[in-house]
């Protein structure tokens, strides 16, 4: 009996220095929650990727760029292979043939990747002009987060009391 108290007392003062490090952790997070600069900072860190995306999906950037740069070799290369006499002629047939479909399958391709490229730049352009909402949709988020951790801490200390009340019963049962 009494190194079944021993360990109950053992297991309640753990539970103690546990509960109390989960109030100090709850309480970091609420904080940090309740932070406005840690909605912005969010929000900052979308705006630079967005920004970051708008320089290289614009008519001029880096996405357009590349599919020129495709469409640009695999017409040079027909070039080429048009004016070569080195293959026989069937030889050079067959190459300028695959060369044209290779053409044509890259001006799809890049056709594509324009219309892509254009779709999401109007998408980018939405969320800029939606910042603000943004912002407050984060700081709802984190509101609710504290909801969420406050509600478990709750739970936790309900648990603990439980414990608690449970060993105070047991040392307040008159012996025989």
């Amino acid at each position: 009996m009494r190194d079944q108290l021993a360990n109950e007392v053992r297991g309640v003062t753990d539970g103690l220095a546990s509960l109390s490090k989960r109030i100090d952790e709850t309480g970091e997070s609420v904080k940090a929650n309740t932070d406005p600069a840690s909605a912005r900072q969010q929000i900052d860190g979308l705006r630079n990727a967005v920004a970051e995306l708008l320089t290289k999906l614009a008519d001029n950037g880096t996405a357009a760029q590349l599919g020129q740069t495709a469409l640009d070799h695999v017409r040079r290369r027909l070039a080429e292979m048009q004016q070569d006499t080195h293959f026989a002629p069937e030889q050079k047939d067959r190459l300028v043939r695959e060369w044209r479909r290779i053409d044509k399958d890259t001006e799809d391709a890049v056709a594509d990747l324009d219309v892509a490229r254009k779709e999401m730049v109007d998408l980018l352009r939405l969320l800029q002009t939606n910042e603000d909402y943004l912002t407050a949709l984060e700081e709802l988020r984190q509101a609710s987060e504290n909801v969420d951790a406050i509600r478990k801490l709750t739970v936790d200390l309900r648990d603990m009391a439980a414990r608690v009340r449970d060993l105070h019963n047991r040392i307040n049962v008159p012996s025989m």
